[in-house]
């Protein structure tokens, strides 16, 4: 990863793979077809967008990763991360104060964005231990690797136990005491939807999309949107859209004839359980007709 220094020491339990702008480490077992799609995002040589690095990590079908973090710079800043984290693995950000983050149990991944970080580091929860003031067992800390750790090098996978990457220039040395992780104080740009040719809406917290949409058991604040009643190839409850921070996450709610992600000339099929980070100007196609397109921001304003 530019601006800084990666490193890993020698090891099992994790496969990493580092680009220009994001780290990945993934959990064993893992299918060659996962990798490879990763190495090859970190080799294109450009600053990989998240929606292609969460489309090369399934987590459901016969590929799935049961454990993964991914780290990934925002774009034109060099202390601001998104966080993305699955399974036993935990990411420890260093900054102002040290923070941990990990999956929390939620399924299936676990996203948040942080900003004044100038290191972390990625390993397995089981070895995460550490003594009071965030030094861990082995006297190292995010950005202070430990004795063993070599550089890792961008577009290849390695194994490892343990990942850090730490910035050229560092911020403020952080305050004594851990502290729980917590999403960075952003501001999100307003995500604005259309279904069809109907009203342009704005999505705020969490959208569910069908015929007839039922809320979530325990999400209550939904807001239910219905599409076309004459579509009939479109499920009761058929997508969910929500924001994650700044983040948009589209996920198929198990529908009889299926959600299309459709950007750039290209279509992919979201399986079900399996949601999908996407962004401004994606188009979801719902069954055979039916289209949730997500505008840029410089589309009309909702009425």
């Amino acid at each position: 990863m530019e601006a800084g220094v990666l490193r890993g020491r020698t090891g099992s339990g994790l496969h990493v793979v580092a680009g220009r702008s994001f780290v990945a480490a993934v959990g064993s077992p893992v299918s060659p077809t996962v990798l490879a799609a990763l190495v090859d995002a970190a080799a294109s040589g450009a600053a990989v967008r998240l929606e292609r690095l969460m489309a090369a990590l399934p987590t459901a079908g016969a590929d799935a990763v049961g454990a993964f973090a991914v780290v990934i710079r925002e774009s034109g800043r060099t202390d601001a991360f998104t966080v993305v984290a699955r399974g036993d693995l935990v990411v420890e950000l260093r900054g102002e104060r040290l923070r941990r983050f990990t999956s929390g149990g939620i399924v299936p991944f676990h996203l948040a964005e942080f900003a004044a970080v100038d290191g972390f580091r990625i390993m397995r929860g089981a070895d995460a231990g550490a003594h009071p003031g965030g030094e861990a067992a082995d006297g190292g800390g995010p950005g202070h690797p430990p004795e063993g750790a070599r550089p890792i090098g961008p577009g290849v996978a390695v194994d490892a136990d343990l990942v850090d990457w730490a910035a050229e220039r560092p911020l403020a040395p952080p305050a004594a005491a851990e502290a729980p992780a917590s999403p960075a104080p952003r501001t999100a740009r307003p995500v604005r939807y259309r279904i069809d040719d109907g009203p342009v809406r704005l999505l705020e917290g969490t959208v569910r999309i069908g015929r007839a949409p039922r809320r979530a058991r325990i999400q209550r604040e939904d807001t239910l949107v219905l599409t076309v009643p004459a579509a009939a190839t479109v499920s009761g409850t058929h997508l969910e859209l929500r924001r994650e921070g700044t983040r948009i996450v589209a996920d198929d709610l198990d529908s009889a004839n299926g959600t299309t992600l459709i950007r750039g000339g290209l279509r992919t099929r979201i399986r079900p359980g399996e949601p999908r980070v996407i962004e401004a100007g994606t188009r979801l196609q719902l069954g055979d007709d039916t289209i949730v397109e997500i505008l840029p921001n410089h589309e009309e304003r909702p009425a």
